[in-house]
């Protein structure tokens, strides 16, 4: 697209995202979303449980661009709202596995030091492949509710819950 990203402004909600000009190109990023997740088995719909506490969820959007400002691609993001998790109950702690500049230096220098080949990859959607190790349900995104009152209870992970998600190995 040859439209330069700074005329528009991102929507903040899916009311804007839906009035806006770009609304196809909002429509098929949130889609594209869904699938992934439906296809990863990220919930499975279930009948609210008795005393269950069920979170909100709502779309995250992002115009990413060329390196010249114009437009490469819209995305859309689906973000559990975690403010609502209870620290003892929902969650026991909030940290997440992650490797420190030092850790990857000395990786770097085995690597060299070796004479070995790296290479980098990106899995875009890699913080999603954890497992959930609550119950947690969370409303249907907006937008792709089926009406049934049904939630989501979560399988895998999503952005914004207070826990990260835990990865186990497949046996």
């Amino acid at each position: 697209m040859a439209v330069s990203v700074v005329r528009w402004k991102v929507p903040s909600s899916l009311k804007q995202a839906e009035a806006s000009p770009f609304r196809d190109n909002w429509a098929e990023a949130l889609l594209t979303e869904i699938d992934r997740l439906r296809e990863m088995g990220t919930w499975v719909e279930v009948e609210t449980p008795n005393g269950a506490k069920t979170l909100g969820c709502k779309w995250v959007f992002a115009i990413k661009t060329k390196p010249d400002g114009t437009i490469e691609r819209f995305k859309g993001r689906l973000v559990v709202q975690g403010f609502g998790q209870i620290e003892g109950i929902d969650f026991d702690d909030t940290f997440a596995t992650t490797a420190g500049r030092t850790t990857v230096r000395l990786f770097l220098a085995m690597v060299c030091s070796m004479s070995m080949h790296c290479h980098q990859m990106d899995v875009t959607t890699a913080f999603l492949y954890g497992d959930v190790d609550k119950e947690i349900y969370t409303r249907q995104p907006s937008g792709h509710d089926d009406g049934t009152g049904r939630v989501c209870n979560l399988l895998k992970s999503l952005y914004g819950l207070k826990r990260p998600p835990s990865i186990r190995s497949k046996k």
